[in-house]
């Protein structure tokens, strides 16, 4: 019997590659975007190697990010998100997915650990307190989420430049900054007093919430100067 580590990928015939496409609306089962967005890979949902098979129900549509992301990690949720609809709601097991598997949360830890010579490491908890945050902002799926992430990356990488971090930094220290972002970019001091004051499972004194503004005041004068 073949070992699973000697489990070799095997092409995906154009047919059933085009089959899973349509069936999945030509959009990513983790994050929602379209063939016009990004590019589109089909692969297993369950891997080879871990006893998938090639079957359509267990292949799915993955963009490039996302299906690049994955590699290194084995999610008991994976065969969850991706048969859900193509929208994929917020909810624990798809943003816990998200932030562990997507390239862009990754990216922006990386860089900040990077600056600040600090460890990274793959998140560990449950992300309960990330949902708390995404629930409270009222982000309704993957997609609106990625978004956000996308547009903020800047800000998150450069806010810690003034907080300066000394802890390992995960993915998650990273999306609860862009979160935080969204929320001063809604309604300033005001919006993220409203957001981490409401939090169960984090907790930030007002001295703590002033000096994050201030850091993004700085941040918003900066790129404006610049623009200039």
């Amino acid at each position: 019997m073949q070992k699973a580590d000697q489990v070799r990928p095997r092409k995906i015939s154009r047919h059933l590659r085009v089959q899973v496409l349509a069936r999945d609306g030509y959009r990513c089962r983790m994050c929602g975007r379209s063939r016009d967005e990004v590019a589109l890979h089909v692969d297993h949902v369950i891997a080879l190697a871990d006893g998938g098979n090639d079957e359509a129900s267990n292949l799915a549509t993955l963009c490039a990010d996302c299906n690049l992301g994955k590699g290194a990690y084995r999610f008991r949720d994976y065969r969850d998100i991706h048969c859900s609809p193509a929208a994929i709601p917020i909810d624990k097991a798809s943003l816990f997915a998200y932030t562990n598997a997507h390239s862009r949360p990754a990216a922006i830890a990386q860089c900040i650990a990077a600056k600040r010579r600090l460890q990274f490491r793959n998140i560990d908890s449950d992300c309960l307190w990330l949902l708390e945050q995404v629930e409270r902002l009222k982000i309704p799926t993957v997609r609106a989420l990625d978004e956000i992430v996308a547009r903020h990356a800047p800000f998150a990488e450069r806010i810690c430049d003034y907080l300066i971090p000394k802890q390992p930094v995960d993915a998650g220290f990273a999306l609860a900054r862009v979160l935080e972002i969204k929320a001063m970019e809604r309604n300033g001091l005001d919006g993220l007093t409203e957001l981490l004051s409401s939090l169960r499972f984090t907790s930030a004194d007002a001295g703590w919430r002033a000096e994050l503004f201030h850091a993004y005041e700085q941040l918003k004068a900066t790129s404006s100067g610049s623009a200039a």
